[in-house]
Parts: C-alpha cells; structure tokens; sequence
C-alpha cells in the first residue's frame, strides 16, 4: 500500500511543477536518466526473479518475494537520482 502511494506521488508530480523553457540538454539528460534507470530496474527485476525464494537476512520470516515491489521501488529511486546526478554533473563540465 505504501509502495503504491509513493508511485502516485512521483507520477503527479510533473502536473505540480511550473511549466518553464527547457534546453536541449536537460531535455536529453532527462530521456537519458531514464532510459538508464528503466534498464537498471530491469535488470534488478531480473535479479529479484531468480533470487524470490532466499531469505532477508534482518528478519528471517520473510522472502524476496515478499517484499519485491518495496525494494523495487526503493532501488530505482535511488539508482534514478544518482544517475541523474552522474549525468548533470557531466553537462556542468
């Protein structure tokens, strides 16, 4: 339920910001940001198919496949704004 509210808030969030000029470049930073972090999260998903039947090591009562869509999410957050980071600081130079 969690994971499900953080996703509606990161969908509407380009309604709640000022529309505004945009360059070239930060249009390409941001189809590259994302295109990098869909096939992380790809990747991580394929990973999280093999490994759904290990154990969490902080609390062994639960699966991967419990819990895949938290860590999923979570995960591509993380990967999604370090990416971002990585590449604007790339056009900066």
């Amino acid at each position: 339920m969690k994971g499900i509210a953080i996703l509606a808030l990161y969908a509407i969030t380009p309604f709640l910001k000022e529309k505004k000029e945009e360059t070239i470049e930060s249009k390409l930073c941001f189809y590259k940001t994302n295109s990098i972090t869909f096939i992380v999260g790809f990747l991580l998903l394929f990973l999280l198919f093999f490994i759904q039947d290990y154990q969490l090591i902080t609390n062994t009562f639960l699966c991967i496949k419990d819990v895949w869509f938290y860590l999923f999410i979570t995960f591509s957050m993380f990967v999604h704004g370090i990416i971002g980071l990585i590449l604007l600081k790339q056009i900066k130079k």
